[in-house]
């Protein structure tokens, strides 16, 4: 009797111990590398487990799946959403998710030269990542990161360096051309790709670049802009800006 005891008692136990719940990822390290173009994600060890699921966008389905003494995964590509998870036999925990998707604004703006303090002219973003117009003409110029005008219905857009006196210690800039790419481009100002001040082509989409030193660190900010005219009378012009909100990044995915 005594040994049936001890038995079903020893069964018992290891029986728990098969059913001991799996652990959750708490936090990842997120090494920008390639200026800004690819991402090491990287996490703590766990014993105890057979491996990682990860999932690209929403996927119901892993689309990487590593053994456990891996601890991180290389992104090289673009992506909106990542998830981690720990995995043991057909329990899977629940997921670490980082989020890259861009935020995306909808705005109407108007040219500087209109000198109208209901109609805002220029923008910046504040430190959650979003973006406040402000007219050029009041106290929040010196808050501003870049500004319409006008010359002769021709649009342009500049930075705080650009054709006026500097107006704050910033140096974004502008990209000289447009593009739909998912990367925005970008090296040192001046010689490649950028500058203060901008002709629009309307229905173009342009990158953003805010920075302080016009060399690129982990720091900057990216943003892509698409502008249209709305209308010709008023001089209201239509414009998205979609924001990469984690510094040093310059992935620009919206769908």
């Amino acid at each position: 009797m005594k040994i049936k005891i001890f038995l079903i008692s020893f069964i018992f136990l290891f029986s728990c111990k098969g059913l001991k719940p799996l652990p959750e990822i708490l936090g990842v390290e997120e090494k920008i590398l390639s200026k800004g173009t690819k991402i090491l994600l990287k996490w703590k060890k766990f014993k105890d487990i057979d491996g990682y699921n990860i999932y690209f966008d929403g996927n119901k389905e892993p689309n990487i799946t590593l053994p456990p003494e891996i601890d991180s995964f290389l992104l090289e590509k673009p992506k909106l959403k990542v998830e981690i998870t720990l995995y043991r036999e057909d329990a899977e925990s629940k997921p670490y998710t980082i989020n890259y998707k861009v935020k995306v604004d909808t705005f109407i703006f108007y040219p500087n030269r209109l000198a109208d303090p209901t109609k805002p002219s220029g923008f910046y973003f504040d430190s959650l990542g979003n973006i406040k117009r402000v007219n050029t003409r009041d106290t929040f110029i010196k808050k501003c990161d870049f500004v319409f005008e006008e010359i002769d219905t021709v649009l342009y857009l500049y930075g705080p360096k650009g054709w006026y006196a500097p107006w704050n210690e910033k140096n974004n800039k502008i990209s000289i051309n447009f593009s739909d790419s998912n990367i925005s481009k970008c090296d040192t100002a001046f010689l490649n790709g950028y500058d203060d001040v901008v002709k629009i082509t309307l229905g173009k989409t342009y990158f953003l670049w805010f920075t302080k030193d016009t060399i690129l660190n982990e720091d900057d900010n990216f943003a892509k802009i698409y502008i249209t005219l709305k209308d010709d009378e008023k001089r209201e012009y239509y414009v998205q800006i979609g924001y990469q909100k984690k510094k040093g990044i310059r992935w620009l995915r919206s769908e």
